[in-house]
């Protein structure tokens, strides 16, 4: 008899053991699936976030478009200490601002003389440089250049040789410079004559490469 109840006793026993063991297991595997969803979900409301609080902003700053407002396009130029005094309304025409018409961060102009075509006018705001911007600017209006027929882009610069020449810029002598070139205001008179006279040769396909998405209103 004693040796009976012994026996019911152990196998209660053992079934409570089992119970609780398979109890804990179920709520670890619980846990553990829950823990992982958690931080699933985490992961991918950041990502949600981030692109919901970047995109606004970038569309803003990256869309580049021609013929920016005058008084946009004056304000970054003085603020960069670049000429202005030759601007007419005319030259407007193939200037390229990036951001939008309330909030200008970056400007770039052409004067285009046939197959030849001056780079000029390039400013990026003080905040917004080192981002791409400029190298964005450069590589649409050389695109924006070969589509006009132009074969040569020449530039002056007194601060910029080596931002150009890694966009494939290289010096030259200004006496190599064409006629058209030479009677701009810019090239005569309004540029230091130490300023860096440079060149380069538009082939079909060729552009500068870019940082950033930029999306080109004509």
């Amino acid at each position: 008899m004693a040796c009976q109840a012994f026996q019911r006793t152990l196998s209660k026993r053992v079934a409570i053991v089992a119970s609780e063991a398979m109890i804990a297991h179920h709520t670890i595997r619980y846990f553990r699936h829950t823990y992982i969803s958690v931080l699933l979900c985490r992961c991918a409301l950041k990502r949600t976030h981030d692109k919901v609080d970047r995109n606004p902003r970038e569309e803003s700053i990256m869309h580049i478009f021609r013929q920016p407002a005058e008084t946009e396009v004056h304000r970054l130029l003085n603020a960069a200490d670049l000429p202005t005094t030759d601007l007419k309304t005319q030259n407007f025409e193939h200037f390229f601002g990036l951001g939008s018409e309330q909030g200008l961060k970056g400007v770039i102009g052409l004067e285009i003389y046939g197959p030849n075509a001056l780079l000029r006018s390039l400013a990026v705001e003080t905040g917004n440089r080192g981002h791409g911007y400029g190298k964005a600017l450069v590589a649409e209006t050389e695109r924006y250049a070969q589509r006009r027929g132009v074969k040569h882009l020449y530039l002056l610069t007194t601060t910029a040789k080596q931002f150009f020449e890694r966009l494939g810029y290289t010096a030259t002598e200004r006496g190599n410079a064409p006629e058209s070139i030479c009677a701009t205001s810019e090239f005569s008179s309004l540029c230091p004559l130490n300023s860096a006279f440079m060149v380069k040769v538009l082939r079909s396909g060729q552009g500068s490469s870019i940082d950033v998405e930029n999306h080109t209103t004509e």
